[in-house]
């Protein structure tokens, strides 16, 4: 989940325990007492819209949210926000009946939000991890999409591991066997095929120089296991850095993959259109699911967005929306989001949610 925390509440960019959303998640809403000057606890959370980002504007600190370093940049006159939900935790009874009465506020099991067995630590710790995650496919599925070509790099390697001792931070790897490995799933999905204590032979570039490095395959969790976490980078000198912080979630990994398309791109992608939307992102350009697609959909309306991308998977909720002035493109890929604009640019028609 996006996780940022505000005076009153916190904001979640995505709530991926049991959802997928952006969330700006609550902390707390200030309580209401009892006659006996005892504030009265309900196991309920309340969510509702909260703050957009445009991801090609600047942070609050003046950086550019997406940065791009190596490349020519674009200009843009357009806008694409990411969309966050508020989640208030922590409420007394006045708040839950305050919040059951507004119009933008749904009351939910405090259970769903945040489970018993997991402390809000380690929710916003898995969420930041998340959103990292989501940064990284993000990445990919931009400079797959402008035809960049990538490496992939070790980021570290697991003390203990089978390949401890072997490789290095920042070796390029090129090779594994004799399958070319263009991103890091050709590794692991190669390494899924292993036996445990088979050998695999991994062709690196270290510096200026070329390595053999032999691993044999070992086991965790009952499955192969060589311990290399990878990263994807774009060759050369381009690198992409995203500046959002105290945020955390999956959610917003179209509207980042579209931020460094329109950035790198020659022209403007969004035409000049207030654009927001959600959905995760798979290096592939898949567009994945998310939660609260309604309070995003309310929070893209607050920001004047124009157009609103909404993942196809989420069509079931979108068609319970009223969405006002704005209108909705369902989208299921990367290329799909693009197509969608371009249309709704040009005066087309945009493929979008239906009730049957």
């Amino acid at each position: 989940m996006f996780v940022k925390k505000l005076p009153s509440h916190v904001m979640w960019g995505t709530v991926t325990v049991l959802v997928l959303l952006v969330l700006v998640v609550a902390t707390s809403v200030p309580g209401v007492t009892s006659a006996t000057g005892l504030r009265v606890g309900v196991p309920f959370a309340a969510m509702g819209p909260g703050p957009s980002f445009d991801v090609l504007g600047k942070t609050d600190g003046g950086e550019d949210v997406v940065q791009i370093d190596g490349a020519p940049v674009d200009e843009t006159d357009g806008q694409l926000r990411m969309l966050t939900v508020s989640v208030y935790t922590d409420l007394g009874l006045g708040d839950a009946i305050a919040m059951w009465f507004s119009k933008d506020r749904e009351l939910v099991p405090l259970s769903s939000v945040i489970p018993p067995d997991v402390s809000q630590e380690d929710m916003e710790e898995a969420n930041k991890q998340a959103f990292n995650n989501s940064e990284s496919a993000a990445t990919l599925a931009a400079l797959n999409h402008l035809g960049i070509p990538l490496e992939t790099i070790v980021a570290e390697v697991m003390e203990g591991a089978p390949a401890d001792g072997l490789f290095e931070v920042e070796d390029v790897l090129t090779l594994v066997d004799d399958q070319s490995v263009t991103v890091p799933s050709t590794v692991s999905d190669y390494i899924a095929t292993k036996a445990v204590g088979d050998t695999v032979t991994f062709t690196v570039r270290r510096g200026s120089e070329e390595k053999k490095i032999p691993v044999t395959v070992g086991e965790k969790d009952g499955k192969p296991y060589v311990g290399l976490l990878m990263k994807a980078d774009p060759s050369g000198n381009l690198s992409v850095d995203y500046r959002l912080s105290d945020i955390g979630g999956s959610s917003a990994g179209m509207m980042f993959a579209l931020g460094v398309i329109d950035k790198l791109d020659p022209g403007d992608t969004t035409k000049g259109i207030n654009i927001a939307g959600t959905g995760t992102i798979d290096p592939d350009g898949e567009v994945g699911p998310i939660g609260g697609i309604k309070h995003k959909m309310t929070a893209a309306e607050e920001a004047g967005a124009q157009l609103f991308l909404a993942p196809a998977d989420n069509c079931d909720e979108v068609v319970e929306k009223d969405p006002g002035q704005m209108t909705v493109a369902k989208v299921a890929t990367l290329d799909e989001a693009i197509a969608a604009i371009d249309a709704y640019a040009a005066g087309q028609p945009v493929a979008s949610c239906s009730a049957d």
